[in-house]
């Protein structure tokens, strides 16, 4: 069994800012969401998944928001995007490989 769901992410896109169920993002009209919003689509295998993969996913924006950095930062938020690009892959390829 497969869960999707809908994530938004707006302006400088450092935390997921909505998250939708499918169901509750087919029943909105267009005037319902509002503008200026990066929606995308996630499958996993469960809601629990959905959680983790979103816990990854603000670390993934976390990461990559990061001005000012040391050398240190540079390190540290650069293993921290890999273990959460890692993480959603994971998740998103079980769903995958379940489903084909």
């Amino acid at each position: 069994m497969s869960h999707t769901f809908f994530v938004a992410d707006y302006g400088l896109e450092t935390s997921v800012d909505e998250v939708l169920s499918e169901a509750e993002f087919c029943a909105r009209s267009p005037e319902d969401f509002l503008p200026n919003r990066h929606w995308f689509s996630v499958t996993v295998q469960s809601l629990e998944d959905q959680w983790v993969w979103i816990n990854a996913y603000n670390d993934l924006l976390c990461a990559n928001w990061t001005p000012n950095q040391s050398s240190i930062d540079r390190e540290y938020y650069r293993s921290m995007a890999e273990r959460a690009k890692k993480i959603m892959g994971e998740l998103e390829n079980l769903t995958t490989q379940l489903t084909v």
